[in-house]
């Protein structure tokens, strides 16, 4: 007759929780998540305070994404977005593979009080682009899991995605939604106020001119009064968004002083930005305004 082991064995073997196939690195939340609050007066546009320097090897991450046919821009995106995200956490030093440390993530339910803060509000791009990337993370590390049968460790990441990052993405389509609508009824009032092609070509014939003979009249002097630097800046930024591709603020940030007189050492006439999603010219005062430009326009009444 065969001995069957106790019961109180049997059912301690059943309940109890399966061991995990990695090591679980100490994982905290970072100073930034809890003492960052959002500035009092809502500025036009958010800049990500997250710095994004990481020491973890997100390398096999990338040679996925590529394979996954993703544009080098998105991998970059995607990138620097979790690079972001390591930010928000203090793990204990160590070689630690980044699947134990999205695993004990998910047991410390982590991700959660990350979500909470205000720092990582689903109204902000860099918050919706981070789970985005950590939706992108989770799949890649359960490809691995696969291949090492690593079952407990897939299973724990699964559930990382099912009970949080979908979720998040859930509430973060509604939120860009919701700013979308937004943009949309700002740019619609913005077009209304536009003012007609005839005024923009004469305004723009007229500062050109204007520059033409401030440059004449204040040749070879080091330096310009207070009224004529005003009128110029105010013509050449009228130049720039009406007769080309001004551009965004972000890419303005980088034409600097030295930035400016290296180009036109070099006997550029035109000034380009070199990190940028459009290109960024400056086009010289004696040009004329482009007609292929103004035939893109729809024409508006006077």
């Amino acid at each position: 007759m065969q001995n069957f082991p106790p019961l109180k064995t049997i059912k301690a073997v059943l309940t109890e929780p399966k061991q995990i196939e990695v090591k679980l690195p100490k994982v905290e939340v970072a100073k930034i998540v809890i003492e960052w609050t959002p500035p009092v007066v809502e500025p036009k546009k958010h800049r990500c305070p997250i710095p994004h320097n990481s020491s973890h090897d997100f390398s096999p991450f990338m040679k996925y994404l590529k394979g996954e046919g993703l544009k080098p821009e998105t991998i970059n995106i995607n990138m620097l977005n979790l690079k972001r995200f390591f930010n928000l956490l203090v793990v204990e030093e160590g070689p630690h593979a980044v699947i134990g440390t999205m695993c004990a993530i998910y047991y410390n339910d982590l991700m959660e009080k990350i979500m909470e803060a205000p720092l990582m509000h689903l109204k902000y791009t860099w918050s919706r682009n981070i789970v985005t990337a950590l939706d992108h993370l989770c799949k890649h590390l359960k490809i691995e899991c696969n291949n090492k049968r690593w079952n407990e460790a897939h299973t724990t990441l699964q559930q990382l995605v099912d009970e949080v990052l979908s979720v998040c993405n859930k509430q973060g389509l509604k939120c860009r939604t919701e700013a979308d609508s937004k943009k949309k009824r700002l740019d619609a009032s913005r077009l209304q106020n536009f003012p007609a092609l005839k005024t923009i070509k004469a305004a723009l014939q007229d500062a050109m001119i204007g520059l033409g003979v401030l440059s004449k009249r204040r040749s070879g002097h080091t330096r310009l009064g207070f009224s004529e630097r005003l009128n110029s800046t105010t013509a050449m930024v009228g130049i720039i968004y009406y007769n080309s591709f001004a551009g965004r603020s972000g890419e303005w940030e980088t034409m600097t002083h030295e930035h400016v007189l290296t180009q036109l050492s070099a006997g550029a006439d035109h000034l380009l930005c070199n990190e940028h999603k459009v290109h960024v010219f400056c086009f010289k005062a004696r040009e004329a305004p482009r007609d292929d430009y103004w035939r893109t326009m729809p024409e508006k009444a006077e």
